[in-house]
């Protein structure tokens, strides 16, 4: 069978098995008394509290996540609930900060293992403390609110729900390309699979980056792992092999990206639509400064819509400018890269950024002083 056709069979059976899971919560609950009484008494300012009753049931899943971790060894690396995003700093402490990567809004949680200590345990209350967590809130709301009447009778009883509801939808087993449910994690724990193991090492350097550490100072261990990833897993092998490509790139080490970039050209397609934008964007950026003019094309054009970095984005945009001569663009683009760089999805990543817009910006000031035009310039180098 196809690996596309694979793929949009896992995504339909996955999407099936959540509706008929919600379907079956919905038809259990109303069995209840109290839930049939709840929907009789709602009135219109409690349905719009759904959406911050909605962001307690993450947060206390998240933080669920991380309390199981943290008891079992690990130590905090992120948090991130909606548009609110909470790292570790690299000196110490926590930095707050805002969350614009749509894909993580609906929460992540990640901490790092004590390398020191056995990993499965570590990752076993990593994984278990979420639905723990929700379980126990939404049991604990529902019995609370028995003990009132009203609009906080109400209030307690949606509270509870929705976070039994979290419960139920994190604790089956399900898998859906490269995300597992907590449950499925939890099954490949107990078999000794390792691809909890993988998503870990990604979501770890992913807390590195979004804690403004800078790609040339990631994990060398963990890289190399997963510039070596063998993965059952299209997702998290690209997922990974992004991740070293950046570290070889701000090392300056261009073999290692060559090499990098090759393998994410011919597997790239294997990533979600949506998402790849990102990764034909950088692919292009590769191919500018090798001069290879029609992977450019083809990549630039891959590259539009999606899930991007604006900072990068305008990189990609101010390096087209400047090699075909176009100077108010080129100028404009770096001034929109500068001005994106503080409201940037990776604080890692945009250290990376920032240095090759200085980069270019002291090409474009050579080129100036030459007295020539960027096309020439660009043309006498090749």
């Amino acid at each position: 069978m196809p690996k596309r056709v694979r793929q949009l069979l896992s995504w339909a059976g996955s999407t099936l098995l959540g509706g008929i899971a919600g379907a079956a919560t919905v038809i259990v609950a109303l069995r209840f008394p109290m839930v049939k009484q709840l929907f009789k008494t709602l009135e219109l300012w409690h349905v719009s509290l759904l959406l911050p009753i909605g962001f307690l049931t993450i947060l206390i899943h998240e933080l669920g996540h991380l309390a199981g971790g943290m008891l079992r060894g690990t130590r905090f690396l992120l948090l991130v609930v909606g548009p609110l995003q909470w790292t570790a700093r690299a000196a110490g402490g926590v930095r707050f900060g805002w969350n614009f990567n749509h894909s993580i809004m609906g929460g992540l949680a990640a901490a790092t293992p004590d390398r020191d200590r056995p990993l499965q345990p570590q990752l076993m209350g990593l994984v278990i403390g979420g639905p723990l967590a929700s379980l126990l809130l939404g049991v604990g709301a529902v019995m609370i609110a028995s003990q009132f009447e009203n609009h906080l009778w109400a209030l307690l009883l949606l509270t509870g729900l929705m976070s039994l509801m979290t419960f139920l939808v994190t604790a089956i087993p399900f898998r859906s390309g490269g995300m597992q449910s907590d449950g499925w994690q939890l099954i490949e724990l107990l078999r000794g699979g390792a691809g909890v193991v993988e998503r870990q090492m990604i979501i770890e350097v992913m807390g590195y980056s979004l804690s403004g550490q800078r790609p040339r100072d990631w994990n060398r261990e963990t890289i190399r792992g997963l510039e070596q990833l063998e993965s059952r897993e299209p997702v998290r092998q690209i997922a990974a092999r992004l991740q070293a490509l950046y570290h070889a790139w701000d090392r300056e080490e261009m073999a290692r990206v060559e090499t990098l970039a090759a393998w994410l050209n011919q597997h790239l397609e294997e990533y979600p639509a949506g998402f790849r934008q990102a990764i034909h964007l950088e692919l292009a950026l590769l191919a500018l400064l090798s001069g290879r003019s029609d992977d450019v094309k083809r990549h630039v054009d891959a590259s539009k819509g999606g899930i991007v970095d604006p900072a990068r984005r305008q990189l990609l945009t101010a390096r087209l400018a400047f090699q075909e001569g176009q100077w108010e663009e080129y100028r404009r683009a770096i001034q929109a890269a500068r001005k994106s760089l503080p409201r940037g999805m990776d604080a890692g990543l945009n250290l990376l950024t920032s240095d090759q817009l200085d980069q270019l910006e002291a090409e474009a000031a050579m080129a100036e002083r030459s007295g020539v035009t960027i096309t020439d310039h660009a043309i006498g180098q090749e």
